[in-house]
């Protein structure tokens, strides 16, 4: 049995594929095993990854029709040995000593998941070298956090979900596999929902009592462009509804006291990216209070829950002392229940980003 068991679902990332697979070959640690998924691609992405591991043990090859990633992530865990599990994206690569530094940081500490750095790239073509352009890279402080109440609990999910925004990604993980299945969790149907991550971490965090972050750099994000991550998504709304829906319970079940100010973080950071995904694509505060009001619609509760805020803000220990004005100004609105108030204040959030941005001020992770 393998100590850790890297799961690779693929579809349709061609040559790519194959840079990402040497980059799991050439890891320090060695005792893992590679499974990987081919979703259903059509552009020969099967017979490179075929030629690519042939003659490898450690590698388990898998085919389905194409049911999208969480339906093949989903079979790598039902097939999965390893006390460990990682996810990989089949167009990303790793860095060299990418699981040695997450196990020993979970072993160390005897955690239930380990979180490193990653870098945001863009890269088109096949090598993972260095030729390539850093958008940015991002960095967890370095130590394990202990979960013990609802007031840790919170606290970290803010910092890791919320300010840095790396706790809701898979691919710059490690996973204690009981945890998982203890909770049979699984990640949900991307047609039902967006962010499955989101949900698939914020189950996990809701329920595990260690978490280690390291500093260290280990994974590289490639950004290509259409990939799924950066197109317009129509239904957006509708299916950030219903993820809100099917973690609500859960929160309350684990977090009697504090499930309102729970629930205002995670709809202040669902809000965040339904309206920049209107922002992105129009620049219109008229588009962008549209598209919060079609959430509203869809059962989006955006008064209801975002009024907490406040409440949630006065808990917190703000890095940035901006996103505590930010949190004030919201809650208040909120409380007055004003949608297109609330509108106005994100968009005007974007804009004002999006000019520092371009005035070389600052970057800034995600949004």
């Amino acid at each position: 049995m393998p100590k850790i068991s890297v799961i690779m679902p693929v579809y349709n990332t061609g040559v790519i594929v194959k840079s990402c697979l040497e980059s799991l070959f050439e890891q320090s640690f060695k005792d893992f095993e590679i499974i990987i998924i081919n979703d259903g691609s059509t552009d020969g992405s099967g017979d490179i990854i075929k030629n690519t591991i042939a003659g490898r043990a450690d590698c388990k090859y898998f085919y389905q029709e194409n049911k999208g990633q969480s339906s093949a992530r989903n079979l790598g865990l039902a097939v999965a040995t390893g006390e460990y599990v990682a996810f990989v994206d089949s167009d990303d690569w790793v860095e060299k000593d990418y699981l040695e530094v997450l196990l020993n940081g979970i072993e160390k500490y005897g955690a239930d998941i380990a979180q490193c750095g990653y870098c945001r790239i863009y890269k088109d073509d096949y090598d993972h070298g260095h030729d390539h352009a850093i958008i940015f890279q991002v960095s967890p402080g370095e130590g394990c956090t202990v979960i013990t109440d609802e007031n840790t609990l919170l606290d970290f999910y803010y910092k890791t979900f919320v300010e840095a925004k790396y706790g809701h990604l898979c691919w710059n993980k490690l996973y204690r596999r009981s945890l998982i299945e203890q909770l049979s969790l699984r990640f949900a149907d991307t047609q039902e929902i967006y962010a499955e991550d989101v949900l698939f971490n914020t189950n996990l965090i809701l329920f595990a009592k260690k978490v280690v972050e390291i500093a260290a750099v280990q994974y590289n994000y490639r950004l290509r462009k259409g990939s799924i991550t950066q197109s317009y998504k129509p239904l957006l709304e509708k299916r950030y509804a219903e993820l809100m829906r099917r973690i609500e319970p859960l929160v309350q079940l684990r977090l009697p006291v504090l499930y309102p100010e729970f629930m205002a973080l995670m709809q202040y950071e669902t809000i965040n990216v339904i309206v920049a995904n209107s922002y992105n694509f129009t620049k219109s505060p008229g588009h962008v209070c549209s598209a919060l009001n079609k959430y509203d619609g869809a059962g989006g509760r955006v008064v209801e829950r975002l009024k907490y805020l406040n409440k949630a803000r006065k808990r917190l220990n703000f890095k940035k002392k901006e996103m505590g004005m930010f949190f004030f100004l919201l809650g208040n609105a909120a409380r007055l229940g004003h949608n297109f108030t609330l509108g106005l204040l994100y968009w005007l959030k974007l804009y004002i980003v999006e000019k520092r941005k371009d005035n070389g001020k600052i970057t800034v992770p995600g949004r």
